[in-house]
């Protein structure tokens, strides 16, 4: 039975010995490493750096004249290289912004890629706001958006601007870093026969004045509807514009007009024709707008293709 007994317990000691022998041994810290929280092993890699991107200018804003298209250009940069990316601008600016290219098929880090920006008012002579922003999206997932967005904010207005000698007022784009001027032929203003007022940049520091737009008032002394003016003192015998169509009638803010829908037919016979004519008041004379050959709207970043819509609206303001 002792014998029985002292079997049991060596065999007792050898097992526990096994377990022993089993425990894995505690693993020390390693200087330096991150710890986990948990209790689990802590990830020797570290997290990757968030993607910034960094706007030149930080934030556009422009003040756009109705109907008008300004055309702008912004660059970014990235602080990690980036696999395609799309452009596009928020709802918000829906209409009013278009940017170009739309994708980059890659981004190397720290390398400045350029956007233009096409920014359009619209055709309408109320001042209004829009605000919004830019993205930068990540092309395989349109969900992602890199920060940071490309604030942008457009004020729809003009200047107004009235002619001491007509006493007419009228609203104008802004023709660079000065308010634009309206200068008569002479005091013919006041002639009651017809005259010519002259929408001009002013430069200041060289005391010069550079003609864009024309306004001319044109008598009307039989005191005819607008279609019958334009009938006898513009179209030629054969009525080619009215009956083409290069004229359309339309309705701005302060009375009917015939506006120039384009193009002029080459059997036209008549004399040069203006981009818009329009009667203020029923019988009255008739004010037409020209653009003029000393500058350009263009010359000040309005887009080609907003210049007519311009032209017409400034018309549409006179009173």
């Amino acid at each position: 039975m002792k014998k029985t007994l002292l079997s049991l317990g060596a065999l007792a000691v050898f097992v526990g010995i096994l377990v022993i022998i089993r425990k894995p041994l505690p693993t020390a810290p390693i200087p330096g490493a991150p710890q986990s929280s948990g209790g689990s092993p802590a990830s020797a890699s570290t997290s990757p750096q968030p993607v910034a991107i960094t706007w030149s200018p930080l934030d556009l804003t422009q003040t756009i004249f109705p109907g008008a298209g300004v055309v702008a250009t912004a660059s970014f940069s990235s602080n990690e290289n980036l696999s395609a990316v799309v452009i596009d601008a928020a709802p918000s600016l829906g209409g009013v912004a278009a940017v170009s290219p739309a994708n980059f098929p890659a981004i190397v880090a720290g390398q400045a890629y350029q956007l233009t920006l096409t920014l359009t008012a619209p055709p309408v002579l109320a001042q209004r706001s829009f605000g919004g922003t830019i993205h930068i999206r990540d092309a395989a997932n349109t969900s992602t958006i890199y920060n940071k967005p490309l604030p942008v904010a457009i004020q729809v207005g003009w200047a107004s601007v009235t002619n001491a000698s007509s006493g007419i007022s009228m609203a104008l784009p802004l023709l660079g870093n000065t308010p634009p001027a309206v200068f008569d032929d002479a005091g013919s203003a006041s002639s009651g026969t017809g005259f010519m007022l002259d929408i001009a940049a002013v430069n200041t520091s060289e005391n010069t004045a550079c003609s864009v737009a024309r306004v001319f008032s044109l008598a009307n002394p039989s005191r005819d509807d607008l279609r019958t003016w334009f009938e006898q003192n513009v179209d030629d015998a054969a009525g080619t514009l009215l009956a083409s169509g290069a004229f359309q009638p339309e309705q701005l803010p302060n009375g009917p007009a015939l506006v120039d829908a384009g193009p002029i037919p080459s059997n036209y016979e008549g004399a040069p024709v203006a981009q818009a004519y329009e009667m203020t008041s029923p019988g009255g004379p008739v004010y037409a707008i020209t653009q003029a050959q000393d500058c350009q709207l263009t010359d000040f970043g309005y887009a080609p293709s907003s210049v007519p819509t311009i032209l017409t609206l400034i018309l549409g303001s006179v009173q």
